[in-house]
């Protein structure tokens, strides 16, 4: 057997490995000559999959580490030779969400969403945008939501319609890419929308980056907190945006280690039940870090910000990309493959806090490990 995968991809070899052959590529650049007498294509989000990609290779099995599918050429897959395809759906769920957390935390530490109540909208209410809207809720927000499938589908399911966004202090987008249909996702974010909201609403999004109109929020960028993870285009950043968000990250919103180790075991799970294949045990290869505040009286946010903070990576991608003379794209490719070891909530062992219950009760409600 032969499988060709991202080299992006952690674990990947110690659950393929074993299989047969196994060729790891950069993402973006994997071409049809590469998947040549290939069983297995394993990807991410960069690499578009198509008739074009497939045709002639032999590939019985895609599978994507990812919670999006948009990627994939859907409709033609099943008829290319009885290709099998998977994504890892909810995969990276709980990351990203924690990362919505986090860049609150952030945020607070500047004044920003502090007020009582503060109202949240939250735009795609699927596996991330429903954690999303689980957490902010915990932390007190009054939480409205826009999904107009699910409230199709879901007769008790309240979904507002977008144009009552308007009034909202933060603005959470988590919809799936759709570039055809009823519920079309792409450009869903247009300059009719961003000139309705309110000067100083905080508009997050960690979803898919053609989600937004680009060229409209070049427009309107002046009336908004921006706390973008996703581009459009990526990975040509539009450096006058980047320059002008408060929080800025390269598409890693679901890059905490754990949501990737998942991602790989969703797969590898599915191509074993595809190709007769025993199943090993989960690996799990990075003891828990220890986080000790020896003591010190802190906050929910000082212990959330310890686990991961935001800004960290704004700075990195501001001086990597702003102050470089070398290819926007390269760069951003860069960030994301050379990205550091982060970790879901529960990963770390947290000793020695010294916090209130009001703050107590919203760690151990969000997840993290207190000892």
């Amino acid at each position: 057997m032969r499988i060709v995968a991202d080299e992006n991809m952690p674990l990947v070899r110690d659950y393929f490995e074993s299989w047969g052959e196994l060729v790891t590529l950069p993402g973006r650049s994997i071409r049809r000559e590469d998947l040549m007498d290939t069983d297995i294509l394993l990807i991410r989000s960069i690499t578009q999959v198509d008739q074009d990609l497939l045709s002639g290779t032999g590939i019985r099995f895609v599978g994507s580490a990812t919670i999006g599918t948009d990627h994939l050429d859907i409709d033609e897959l099943p008829n290319s030779s009885g290709i099998q395809w998977t994504a890892a759906p909810g995969c990276n769920a709980v990351s990203v969400a924690e990362y919505v957390v986090c860049c609150i935390a952030a945020l607070n530490r500047k004044g920003i969403l502090t007020g009582k109540p503060v109202r949240a909208g939250v735009i795609g209410v699927g596996n991330v945008g429903r954690r999303v809207a689980e957490r902010l809720n915990l932390l007190g927000f009054e939480v409205f939501l826009n999904d107009p499938p699910r409230s199709e589908n879901e007769p008790d399911f309240d979904s507002i319609p977008l144009k009552e966004m308007k009034e909202m202090d933060l603005i959470c987008l988590h919809t799936p890419l759709t570039r055809k249909g009823p519920y079309r996702s792409f450009h869903l974010i247009d300059d009719d929308f961003l000139k309705q909201q309110k000067t100083g609403t905080v508009l997050l999004s960690a979803g898919r980056g053609d989600v937004i109109d680009f060229s409209a929020l070049n427009q309107w960028k002046s009336k908004f907190r921006l706390n973008l993870d996703v581009w459009e285009p990526e990975p040509k950043v539009n450096t006058g945006i980047l320059e002008d968000a408060l929080i800025a990250t390269p598409h890693v919103a679901g890059y905490a280690i754990q949501a990737k180790w998942r991602g790989t075991r969703m797969l590898y799970e599915k191509a074993a039940g595809i190709f007769d294949k025993p199943l090993c045990e989960k690996i799990q290869p990075l003891p828990r870090p220890e986080l000790d505040f020896q003591g010190r009286q802190v906050d929910w946010r000082e212990v959330v910000l310890s686990v991961y903070n935001p800004e960290d990576d704004t700075r990195i991608m501001k001086e990597s990309i702003l102050e470089s003379t070398d290819d926007i794209g390269k760069v951003f490719d860069a960030l994301r493959k050379n990205y550091r070891t982060r970790h879901e909530f529960d990963y770390p062992v947290i000793r020695n806090a010294k916090l209130n219950q009001v703050d107590l009760n919203i760690l151990n409600s969000l997840g993290l490990n207190i000892q």
